[in-house]
């Protein structure tokens, strides 16, 4: 397993390292000691799964505001999605901006994404499986999210959604004041 780390502090691109043999593929999306090598610490504890049985469902942007802050680990088990991050830490050099991935099953990588940035995904095929390691519990209280067409975060998606929640297409209008 290798990170490498993305333009956005804390991003980074989870490489697994998989094991091919008659019987398929073997390959560890989450190693606590393989993080912490690369000096991240994330403690999971949850783990969700994303069933999306329709090609351009979107999930997303969500996040929680502190002190539930989410870091989690993001991966494809089944199919293939287009994943955008945008950094929502006021504080940050990269505030406001974005980095996008095209993650597959296929390509065995996962998305580390720290606190503080906004997580959204679109799915690029049909019956997409996604998994996330969640390091905080699920708040609901401090759970929300952003548009995923906001003009602010200005992601340029492969494709229109077909499927969204009207919960994510009623996320309020980005305020970088309110961060």
């Amino acid at each position: 397993m290798r990170l490498i780390e993305q333009s956005l502090k804390g991003l980074y691109l989870v490489e697994a390292n998989a094991h091919t043999d008659e019987r398929g593929i073997f390959y560890r999306s989450f190693c606590k000691s393989e993080f912490e090598k690369s000096g991240v610490e994330i403690e999971v504890c949850q783990t969700n799964v994303s069933v999306n049985p329709t090609c351009h469902t979107l999930r997303g942007f969500h996040y929680q505001r502190s002190p539930s802050c989410e870091k989690k680990v993001i991966s494809v088990v089944s199919g293939e999605v287009f994943h955008a991050v945008v950094d929502l830490r006021s504080d940050s050099e990269t505030f406001l901006q974005h980095a996008t991935f095209e993650l597959s099953a296929d390509d065995e990588c996962g998305v580390l994404v720290p606190e503080g940035l906004a997580s959204a995904f679109l799915t690029m095929a049909s019956e997409t499986i996604v998994i996330y390691h969640m390091g905080d519990f699920y708040d609901p209280g401090r759970y929300t999210g952003i548009r995923y067409n906001d003009p602010i975060a200005n992601i340029e998606w492969p494709a229109e959604p077909l499927l969204i929640s009207q919960r994510d297409l009623d996320f309020p209008d980005l305020d970088p004041a309110k961060l």
